[in-house]
């Protein structure tokens, strides 16, 4: 039988099926992709594995997530980020919903007046994101929700190459965006 080590070597296509594969073999079905990240979830267990490879951004955010899981905005752990092969890392998370078109534009609609009764918990997610220095990206497939409809934000920044779409920003520009949040769905 093929490890699960060994389904990652090999070149970034080989490694992505290999991955894929040795999920299903493990009985998890993929339900989610990103540049750099596999999502996948099994049937048994209360929470999703995200795998990802050689992604800055996602360990900034992570790190961000550990230390505020009080935080209602940002996804709940179980355990820690644990290195699985060469720069392949995994962490479990508790299990989101998609927002549908209806929750995605009451997040949008998130005025100066709405944003200033959530409380600070949000604007320490959005201050984390502009001095990350990273690109923001914050967009509907990032933004999830729990089964109590509380609104939780799972990967908001990225280091992808020309990505950073908000750089001629100053950071208080970036904040006043991102209170006021206008993003395409």
């Amino acid at each position: 039988m093929i490890s699960f080590k060994q389904h990652l070597q090999g070149n970034s296509k080989q490694a992505a099926s290999g991955l894929i594969a040795a999920m299903k073999k493990f009985g998890f079905a993929k339900v989610g992709k990103g540049t750099s990240a596999y999502v996948f979830r099994h049937e048994h267990y209360g929470y999703v594995i995200r795998v990802w490879k050689n992604d800055d951004a996602y360990e900034e955010w992570i790190k961000f997530v550990v230390s505020n899981q009080h935080n209602p905005f940002v996804p709940k752990i179980k355990g820690k980020p644990t290195t699985v092969y060469k720069n392949y890392r995994f962490i479990r998370l508790e299990v989101l919903e998609k927002l549908s078109s209806s929750d995605w534009s009451d997040f949008n609609r998130v005025t100066d007046e709405r944003y200033n009764k959530i409380d600070s918990e949000l604007d320490r997610i959005f201050s984390f994101v502009v001095r990350s220095g990273y690109g923001n990206d914050i967009r509907k497939a990032n933004v999830m929700k729990r089964n109590n409809g509380q609104i939780v934000i799972v990967d908001p920044i990225h280091s992808g190459a020309g990505w950073n779409d908000y750089a001629d920003l100053t950071p208080e520009e970036q904040m006043q965006m991102m209170k006021n949040i206008k993003l395409s769905v």
